[in-house]
């Protein structure tokens, strides 16, 4: 069971062993500077090609931006919520929760296909990255 208790302007979440805090959304410009400038660090992304899974869904990212680990992962993350929220309906959102696996690869070829089965996602340059930058999909 996951148990929430607001704590000044954060959110922390607990299930079994595992706590995570997160703050809750601000306008960028009302974020506090130490904030705004956290970055992931200390983690790489695998340089070789993982193992499909066959029929999970795939994130598709934008190799070409150079994202760093947290940025890229922040662009995953977006990509499959916008997909999970306006294109899955309930019971396919419990199906894929119970058991969501799922690809991701970088395209140093990032085009945005007519097939792709969420929506493409735009980044609004705030941190690291130019505004309107186009950085990831779920195919």
């Amino acid at each position: 069971m996951v148990k929430y208790a607001t704590v000044r302007e954060a959110i922390d979440a607990s299930s079994g062993l595992v706590t995570a805090l997160a703050f809750a959304p601000v306008r960028y410009s009302d974020m506090p500077s130490d904030l705004r400038r956290l970055q992931v660090s200390g983690t790489c992304l695998p340089s070789v090609p993982q193992p499909v899974i066959p029929g999970a869904p795939t994130v598709v990212l934008n190799g070409t931006l150079g994202m760093t680990t947290g940025k890229a992962a922040a662009q995953a993350a977006h990509a499959v919520m916008d997909w999970m929220i306006n294109v899955l309906d309930a019971n396919q959102q419990d199906a894929w929760m119970n058991d969501p696996l799922l690809n991701v690869r970088f395209d140093n070829d990032f085009t945005y296909p007519d097939d792709a089965a969420g929506p493409l996602i735009i980044d609004n340059g705030h941190t690291e990255i130019a505004p309107c930058s186009p950085t990831a999909y779920v195919a």
